[in-house]
């Protein structure tokens, strides 16, 4: 373990010095981070054969912060703002100038319900129109998206919204086939971080193993007036007993989920398919604020 840690150290330190020798002084650095999704715009094709496709896949990112663990110190942050993941360009959500350079080994961001206030006004991408902000704002979701799902002769289209509030911490990723906690700012130097998502998982019949197999046959017999649209609060009205008919829906320990509306607003803490190429994010559920 020792001997793991001091190779690390030694990597870290190669990469600050990378730029320059001087790690002392402050030196003003740069970091981007950016969204991307380059298969969530594509067609997936479910476990039980369902040809599933996004039109609109809207994000609230309401916060992102980058500190360091030791002093606690918040180097910066990103005010709220959203994208539509279904754009094929990575959305670029903060690029700033960083004070010091050093390793910034904290780094988080939250996926919230839209609040926008004459304080904290809402960044909206290109493609966000001014009334998907007020979808957004109005019902207080976090995530929106609009799709169809089709099999043989058989379509249902959707247009879902999720109220989750979730915060991914503890990421990290590699950078130069380094493992690295956070960002690392080389002196005159930058980093750049991508946060990229995938929307297929939220079909998922399993909270334990997100992703392995997807289904829609139980969002297809969730059509309850058989119009064609799946709405939320048919998905609300089916209980995972129900859903069971066609796989596990295995819940873990979340013992509060009991439908299949919960079961999916549960998934939207999966969104994330990593930070960097093959870094992770922890994801909980955001605590409420102190009163």
């Amino acid at each position: 373990m020792h001997k793991r840690s001091n190779l690390m150290f030694i990597a870290v330190g190669a990469l600050l010095a990378a730029c320059g020798d001087d790690t002392v002084h402050e030196k003003y650095g740069s970091v981007d981070v950016t969204a991307s999704a380059p298969t969530l715009g594509k067609e997936f094709t479910t476990t039980d054969g369902w040809v599933v496709k996004y039109d609109r896949f809207l994000v609230s990112v309401s916060a992102i912060s980058i500190s360091a663990s030791e002093t606690k110190v918040v180097t910066t942050s990103a005010t709220p703002q959203i994208f539509d993941a279904v754009a094929p360009q990575p959305t670029l959500l903060l690029s700033d100038i960083v004070r010091r350079a050093q390793q910034w080994d904290t780094f988080s961001f939250q996926i919230a319900p839209a609040v926008e206030s004459a304080t904290t006004p809402i960044t909206l991408a290109a493609t966000v129109t001014e009334p998907l902000r007020d979808l957004m704002t109005k019902g207080g979701l976090s995530i929106y998206l609009e799709g169809k799902a089709t099999k043989a002769a058989v379509t249902k289209t959707m247009k879902w919204g999720f109220t989750s509030d979730t915060t991914f911490g503890e990421c990290e990723g590699e950078r130069e086939g380094v493992k690295i906690k956070g960002i690392i700012i080389p002196p005159a130097g930058g980093d750049a971080v991508d946060l990229v998502l995938r929307g297929d998982v939220l079909f998922s019949d399993n909270l334990t193993a997100p992703g392995v197999a997807l289904r829609f046959d139980p969002f297809a017999a969730a059509d309850a007036d058989a119009n064609g649209e799946v709405t939320t609060e048919e998905l609300k009205a089916t209980t995972l007993e129900t859903a069971r008919a066609s796989g596990p829906y295995d819940i873990g320990k979340q013992k509060d989920v009991a439908d299949l509306g919960a079961f999916t607003n549960a998934l939207t803490r999966e969104i994330l398919a990593s930070f960097r190429a093959k870094g992770t994010c922890v994801a909980v559920p955001t605590a409420p604020a102190a009163p």
